[in-house]
């Protein structure tokens, strides 16, 4: 059974020392990695792939009173390494894990929740049932999903295809190719150089699905999950690994989405799956052919899809216009007294519309906790610990939209968040240098509402139907 260590996002590994039981007072929020460990992980934060595609670093290291650090940033997922031990990282609104199961457990199945939301990605049939049963970790499970998936395809039959080939045979099919044939056969009369479509198991989807299996062959630990892939690679027999793994895939998925072949649809998911574990994903910064398995998500993006399916699917469409990352709105104009032109475009996350009145409403998230246990400190307590630069953007939101509220949504913590987390409210009546009547110069007063909600992660239920109270209403 792999080693698994499991630590919140922001957290910090040290080095555990020796004949010292536990971290030393006031840094319980540290955990200790065995020198071993501590080595390998830092290894991967002083690589070149420890960056996600935006350039951000994943893990950052530096030194302190405790000696060397390294932090995680605001990624959740996990890290295996070389010696096959997994980091787990789950979400900070889990903290503390240390030594609590259940936890753990609500974390892993949190964050399952959470990649379900994510459509460019096979996560929607992910399954967390066994998860509190097996203890397997998170990797454990991708894999068995990913299996799965491959199991449905062989059970159903692989599939055939043509593929061009060429080479030096002992019958004549397709074309002849002069210029080769006469190098090669200029005494071996017997043989034709050829180039024909050969009908054959080995196709470009076939030969990535044996590449992941062969890949994760070496990495599972689970008993269950290397049955199964001896099983699966007999069925693969005929078909060869990929030799290019990014050609490959440029072959059969569009825009690394969707495959390109409607007659593989059925492939879709499985590739998706070996397309995350291979390489290539959008949420996958740290792959390669000597890697181990690294799954990283960062965890505002999880957050912001996970806010807006939940929000679409509890108002009702006839009633309700939803719009997501909107980009069609913009803070001002260009050469108003010429050709005037568009600048500083803004996206709030979701844009719902009633559709009796019209009447908008902004939604932002937040992945951000906003107190800490000992009470927001310095000049952040007279604004309750939110972001000056989040009111100057919802405020712009709200004038730009016409909006008639703006919600900003934050994660709800135990513990953290204060009590009266419903009834956060911001409003704003200015007199602004305007129109007031036809053209005839005057003032004019504008409000902007903004109201700070907490999603309840771990009740969902409750905290939707707080929401609908706002749209409503």
């Amino acid at each position: 059974m792999r080693k698994i260590y499991y630590i919140e996002e922001t957290g910090t590994f040290v080095k555990e020392r020796p004949g010292e039981a536990g971290p030393p007072v006031g840094r319980e929020k540290q955990t200790e990695l065995p020198e071993k460990i501590f080595d390998q992980l830092r290894k991967f934060a002083d690589s070149g792939q420890n960056r996600a595609k935006d350039g951000k670093r994943i893990l950052k290291y530096s030194s302190g009173r405790s000696g060397l650090r390294i932090q995680v940033q605001n990624y959740v997922g996990l890290i295996t390494l070389p010696d096959r031990t997994v980091i787990e990282i789950l979400p900070k609104i889990c903290a503390p894990l240390q030594g609590d199961d259940e936890k753990i457990r609500k974390g892993e199945r949190l964050v399952a929740a959470m990649l379900r939301s994510c459509r460019d990605l096979p996560f929607r049939t992910l399954k967390m049932s066994g998860v509190g049963a097996e203890k397997t970790g998170l990797l454990e499970i991708f894999i068995r999903m990913f299996l799965e998936e491959t199991a449905r395809i062989a059970g159903r039959g692989l599939r055939c295809g043509y593929e061009e080939t060429e080479g030096n045979e002992r019958y004549l099919k397709g074309r002849l190719k002069f210029p080769e044939h006469i190098r090669y056969n200029l005494v071996n009369k017997e043989k034709s150089y050829v180039r024909y479509d050969d009908y054959r198991v080995s196709r470009p989807e076939n030969r990535l699905l044996k590449s992941c299996l062969l890949y994760l062959g070496r990495w599972t630990s689970s008993s269950v999950n290397r049955t199964m892939i001896r099983r699966l690679l007999e069925k693969f027999h005929e078909t060869e690994p990929s030799q290019d793994i990014q050609k490959d895939f440029g072959l059969v998925l569009s825009f690394g989405r969707k495959v390109t072949d409607r007659s593989m649809k059925d492939y879709e998911a499985a590739l998706l799956w070996s397309r995350v574990f291979l390489g290539g994903g959008s949420f996958t910064p740290y792959t390669g052919e000597e890697s181990a398995p690294a799954l990283l998500f960062p965890m505002e993006i999880l957050y912001e899809k996970y806010a807006a399916e939940k929000i679409a699917g509890e108002l009702d469409g006839e009633q309700f216009e939803i719009s997501v990352q909107d980009e069609g709105k913009y803070l001002f104009k260009k050469n108003p007294g010429g050709d005037p032109e568009d600048n500083f475009g803004i996206r709030p996350d979701m844009i719902i519309t009633r559709k009796c009145d019209s009447a908008r409403f902004i939604v932002d998230t937040k992945w951000k906790v906003l107190f800490g246990k000992g009470g927001a400190r310095g000049w952040d307590a007279h604004h309750y610990g939110i972001k000056i630069n989040d009111m100057y953007q919802m405020f712009g939101y709200h004038m730009v939209c016409g909006a008639r509220c703006a919600v900003l949504l934050y994660p709800y913590v135990r513990g953290h968040t204060p009590g009266n987390r419903d009834n956060l409210e911001f409003d704003s009546e200015l007199t602004v240098a305007g129109t007031a009547d036809g053209d005839v110069p005057g003032k004019v007063k504008t409000r902007a509402v903004v109201k700070v909600r907490f999603l309840d992660l771990f009740d969902m239920e409750r905290s939707m139907e707080e929401l609908k109270e706002i749209f409503y209403r």
